[in-house]
């Protein structure tokens, strides 16, 4: 069984900072998932991953984020895989 026992650990967080990036690069997740040929939830996974670049702008109206990304890191992707027994 477990007991309360507290134990030391890392808490890990994602920490937001500011920095540039040029608009006409930041794209939507439905845009970044139309050029891609993935899903919508495969493209926010990979933000979620760190496998693609998070943006936010901080213009937004408050308590809403919208998530973007960047049209460059995207097209840079390699193809997507085909799932078993599609061809």
């Amino acid at each position: 069984m477990f007991t309360n026992m507290k134990v030391d650990v890392v808490e890990v967080t994602r920490c937001r900072r500011p920095t540039k990036a040029e608009r006409d690069d930041l794209i939507t997740l439905a845009e970044a998932a139309r050029l891609s040929g993935r899903s919508l939830p495969v493209i926010s996974g990979m933000l979620d991953r760190g496998r693609l670049p998070w943006y936010e702008l901080p213009e937004d109206a408050p308590g809403y984020r919208a998530r973007l990304t960047s049209r460059r890191a995207v097209l840079a992707l390699p193809p997507r895989s085909q799932r078993r027994g599609q061809r």
